[in-house]
């Protein structure tokens, strides 16, 4: 038989040796007398609180409310309540404060009129009144409307909006001021719509109120009168709202149009029924019977086709988004758990199933030499740029997080990645191991079409319809999903144009996975289609345009050859025919018996290299008797355990085989593919409705197989996967974990099956805009730990490390810190910055595996230093600082050197005024203005800086002087700031400002132990500033500042040695 017709032996997974499961039940007893010697669960973030007696709040119903409320549903008298257990209430009163503080948190725009930015085609922010007139009336003006646009589908009337700066100061009298650099910010928020149908009457198509009334309107009253345990009762509330103003309007308005008198009194009675103070909003006059503030409308334009007449059945759009992102999937969650449906995940997550086990890695040797069995290492790794192989904490993570009995387990793999230690890395070759074991489970079909079917019995639709156009996807390609989540746009635009770029990969890696198609989406020279970012709508039209519809490079064309048809591109004004530019770049099948051909052809040659992955792994692993040598912290936190160059590199043609081979089973299905593609298009644009869960599936998994990596921020995850109801996606991936709120990531938990959790709690905290003793006070209310469950001291990490079974601990002030599996191989810093990172946040538990690197900028103005600055004048702006900072500058042009760092402060006043400064000494600096305004994008607060390195760093901390010891104590009270701070610079770090003040504030006093120490043994007294004469800063202003930067069951209870795969 032919390697063609051969099918694959079953999935194996080489595993430890018999001789291992002694040793794997010794770490496990000893974990478990561990936690049972104390009397008590060990207290971990997000699981082990004992219960309050009751979470505060009512349960919510089973009602959709996102930004619409809908009418009260009656309670069903055959539903019992639902006995929950100790954790179960935990959850939901965690579940409760997060909810609280969504209600409290809205979204804002800085203007109305903002609403329509970036979506003009599709709408416009019309004036209430023009005239006499309203926007549905005779006599106001006609609208210019974009092309293929003519009237309007609908209109939303905005009743009223709340001004951020005068909320706050109200909740601030009521429950105190916040200290920090925040601020009450400088938008509004909507206090409620009506949507008016184009004639001006009620909108009532679906039965769906036309009224929608915002959280934060009616919680910012419970607030004002401190009853925050109201807030889960929202659901409710909106209910009630909607039912009073059905019984109220919708007869009266059916079928009559809306007139000023009538907005005047919805108007009025919205704010008597919220018993809202009218101070709070600008609303007209009682007296007026005219509508005669400036208020605004937004218009939504019908689309029309080239002939004019109507797009039929085009979608209604979605209310404005006046809520919370995150409230709508918090609320379904809390319904769930109330219900005690199991969210297997989430249940994680919140620790309603808790970890009755837990293994610190870091003290348990055995534990380590387990995980780096050579039998665990997955089959396929990414071809790193310079064929660079994971160090064992990275590897052992790898091993640990996707053995498959692991992924069959709901996990939550927490991963403590402080800066410069390979996270980015980590998740690649996670990738890379999931993709080729996608490609494992696709070799088992003779042809590709054989992994799907027609659905057909039970139908596609919730109407039992069959859906024709549509392929069922064999379970065998399920679970293989992987989406990358952040509330940080930053890290979602890394993995959507780094991963594919051609720097991504070893210059002599040869695999190309659609790469014109991946360049044009990515917009520079990509190597493949391995991820994209999707997220919010403008992402999600773009990636479908240029990755399914695009004529030249779209894949709709390409696999349409593949499938037997001939496509070809007409120009509209010649006529002119011509094949898409793809054709012959990418060279698709030509047809379905040359599909089937390549099929077979990458098939082979990956079943081969599987086969020959498979024999070393297991040779070594037998030969692997030995236990790794854990004495040297350095040498083994540096090392690539057990596995040789070679080995690694057939790991990684592994992986490029596994690519050709996802081109070759999409080719050789390219009709079902196509199918699944052409709805997942639709999927993404929100109008695939009344399918069914398992279609949804199919057609999800399906565009994983096309793009393996999709990424979004959290706040997009409902909107994107509006339909996804269930957990549908394989691998959740979160980056940057330590900044985002533990609400933010509960939706994209929900839809997910097991995820990878990387960050590190001591970088930027998550941005809360509620005041801390607001959110002390909503904690207090039901009955939870604030310092635990609610940001900004907890976060999506410290919840994740919290639902890990594998954890470490870092030696800090008072015990240990508890983090999940981490990463200690430093690579970005040198000394000092190194030290104070490790000393201030990390134990000294971190080995520094960077390589000496050449410094211009240090050449110029000597070693890494604390230039010490005493200014008389008590501000906290500091003209001295300033002026070391000007020198600092001037030194490094001068020498001919690049500015390649970035200027960090505490403070947003001292980031304003480093601004000022630069602009208007440029010529004193030696740049140009061009070059200035350049360089401010470089001045900023830790929040603008996190994620960013580079050469230096200038570290300017003004606050001087008895009168700023609270500010001073603020900034140094938490190791984030200054750590995020130095870890921003690679070579060289110069910190401004007044050391005696700075030293006596918390952790800056280790910041100026480790600089003392480092400077004596560089020859650079410890306060030298520079040698430069400090040159005066003009104050004159030439042109305005720059723009601000923007079961108890576990893999270590498995046989290792049964093969399970």
């Amino acid at each position: 038989m032919s390697t063609t017709q051969r099918r694959r032996p079953p999935t194996q997974f080489i595993g430890a040796t018999d001789d291992d499961v002694p040793e794997v039940a010794e770490i496990v007893a000893e974990s478990r007398k561990a936690e049972i010697g104390t009397g008590q669960p060990i207290r971990v973030a997000g699981s082990q609180h004992a219960a309050p007696a009751a979470p505060a709040g009512q349960p919510a119903q089973d009602d959709e409310s996102v930004l619409t409320v809908l009418p009260a549903q009656p309670a069903n008298p055959a539903e019992q309540p639902v006995e929950l257990s100790p954790s179960q209430k935990k959850g939901l009163a965690v579940l409760d404060a997060w909810i609280a503080a969504e209600v409290l948190t809205p979204e804002t725009v800085k203007d109305l009129k903002d609403i329509v930015s970036g979506r003009e085609r599709d709408m416009a922010a019309l004036d209430l009144v023009y005239g006499d007139a309203l926007p549905w009336e005779e006599g106001y003006p006609e609208t210019e409307f974009p092309n293929l646009r003519a009237g309007y589908l609908a209109y939303d009337v905005i009743f009223g909006s709340i001004p951020e700066a005068k909320a706050a100061v109200r909740l601030e009298e009521v429950y105190g001021q916040s200290f920090g650099d925040g601020g009450a910010g400088s938008g509004v928020s909507i206090l409620a719509t009506l949507r008016v149908a184009p004639n001006g009457t009620l909108d009532l198509k679906d039965g769906v109120s036309p009224f929608s009334v915002s959280a934060y309107g009616w919680g910012l009253v419970r607030a004002l009168n401190r009853d925050l345990g109201a807030m889960p009762g929202w659901k409710h509330a909106a209910a009630d709202i909607s039912k009073s103003f059905r019984d109220l309007f919708d007869d009266r308005f059916k079928d009559k149009p809306i007139d000023k008198a009538a907005i005047l009194e919805i108007y009025y009675w919205m704010l008597d029924s919220l018993g809202f103070d009218e101070k709070l909003v600008s609303r007209p006059s009682r007296e007026s019977d005219v509508v005669s503030k400036p208020a605004k409308v937004i218009g939504y334009y019908q689309r029309v086709s080239p002939d004019g007449t109507p797009v039929p059945k085009q979608r209604m759009p979605d209310a404005l988004i006046m809520n919370s992102f995150f409230l709508s999937d918090l609320l379904d969650a809390r319904r769930d758990l109330a219900k005690g449906i199991e969210q297997p995940l989430l249940d994680r997550y919140l620790g309603v199933k808790e970890q009755v086990r837990r293994i610190n890695i870091l003290e348990d040797p055995k534990a380590i030499n387990t995980l780096l069995r050579p039998g665990l290492f997955p089959e396929g790794k990414w071809p790193h740029a310079g064929r660079n192989q994971l160090v064992a904490m990275q590897q052992s993570i790898i091993n640990y997080a996707l053995h498959p009995a692991q992924v069959r387990r709901n996990k939550v793999i927490g991963v403590n990645g402080p800066p410069g230690t390979g996270k980015t890395t980590l998740l690649k070759d996670a990738a890379a191991a999931l993709i080729v074991r996608r490609a494992i489970a696709m070799s088992d079909f003779i042809h590709p079409s054989h992994a799907f079917r027609v659905f057909g019995s039970g139908g596609a639709r919730s109407s039992g319809r069959a859906d024709p156009s549509l392929f069922e996807l064999d379970p065998k390609l399920i679970g293989f999903e992987m989406l990358v989540a952040s509330s940080n746009n930053g890290a979602v635009e890394n993995v959507s144009t780094e991963w594919p770029d051609n720097g991504a990969i070893a210059d002599d890696a040869t695999t190309r996975y659609y790469p014109g198609t991946a360049s044009r989406l990515h917009e520079r020279e990509s190597w493949g289609l391995v991820s994209a970012a999707l997220g919010n709508s403008a992402n999600r039209a773009k990636f479908r345009d240029q990755f399914w519809f695009d004529e030249d490079w779209g894949l709709r064309n390409q696999l349409a050859l593949a499938a037997g048809r001939s496509p070809v591109i007409v120009d509209k004004k010649t006529g002119a025919k011509r094949i898409p530019a793809s054709f012959e770049a990418h060279r698709p099948a030509r047809g379905r018996h040359a599909a089937l051909e390549r099929w077979n052809r990458e098939r082979d040659r990956f079943l081969q290299l599987l086969d020959t992955v498979r024999k070393s792994l297991s040779d070594v692993n037998k030969a692997a008797t030995g236990e790794l040598d854990q004495s040297d912290p350095f040498h083994f936190h540096t090392s690539s355990p057990w596995l040789s160059g070679a080995d690694h590199r057939q790991r990684e043609d592994l992986f490029e085989a596994a690519i050709d081979l996802h081109r070759a089973f999409m080719e050789g299905a390219a009709t079902e593919v196509g199918s699944n593609l052409s709805a997942a298009m639709e999927l993404l644009a929100g109008r695939f409705n009344g399918r069914k869960p398992k279609v949804v599936q199919s057609v999800l998994s399906t565009l994983f197989i096309a793009v393996p990596v999709l990424s979004t921020t959290f706040a997009s995850v409902r909107r994107m996967l509006r339909d996804v109801e269930e957990p549908m996606i394989g691998w959740l991936f979160i980056d940057e974990a330590g900044q985002a709120t533990p609400q933010s990531a509960v939706g994209a938990i929900k839809r997910s099956r097991n995820a990878l959790v990387v960050g590190d709690p001591i970088q930027v905290e998550p941005v809360v805009t509620l005041n801390e003793p607001m959110v002390v006070e909503i904690a207090k209310a039901m009955g939870i730990d604030h310092e635990v469950d609610m940001a900004p001291w907890g976060s999506v990490q410290t919840f994740a490390d919290g639902a890990s079974e594998v954890f470490a601990e870092y030696p800090c002030e008072g015990g240990a810190r508890r983090v999940g599996m981490p990463l200690l191989a430093h690579r970005r810093c040198a000394e000092p910055m190194f030290s104070i990172s490790n000393q201030i946040g990390y134990g000294g538990l971190m080995v520094n595996a960077k390589r000496p690197s050449p410094s211009a900028i240090r050449d110029a103005c000597g070693p890494s230093r604390w230039i010490d600055v005493h200014d008389p004048v008590d501000e906290k702006w500091s003209e001295q600082e300033g002026m070391v900072v000007f020198n600092l500058l001037r030194d490094i042009v001068a020498r001919g050197g690049k500015l390649d760092l970035y200027i960090i402060s505490p403070f947003r006043i001292i980031e304003s005024r480093l601004r000022d400064m630069v602009i208007q000494n440029h010529a004193g600096i030696g740049i140009s203005f061009a070059e200035a305004r350049e360089l401010t994008r470089r001045i900023g607060t830790v929040h603008k800086v996190q994620g960013r390195e580079a050469e230096g760093v200038i570290f300017v901390l003004g606050h001087q002087g008895e009168a700023f010891k609270r500010a001073r104590g603020w900034a140094g009270g938490r190791p984030n700031i200054a750590n995020v701070a130095v870890t921003r610079a690679k070579e060289v770090l110069y910190i401004v400002g007044n050391r005696a003040d700075w030293s006596e504030a918390g952790y800056f006093h280790t910041v100026e132990q480790v600089m003392d120490e480092f400077t004596r043994q560089h020859g650079v007294a410890a306060g030298d500033a520079l040698a430069v004469p400090p040159a005066p800063i003009r104050e004159e202003q030439t042109e305005a500042p720059a723009p601000v930067l923007e079961d108890h069951e576990s893999i270590f209870d498995l046989d290792l040695g049964l093969g399970l795969g």
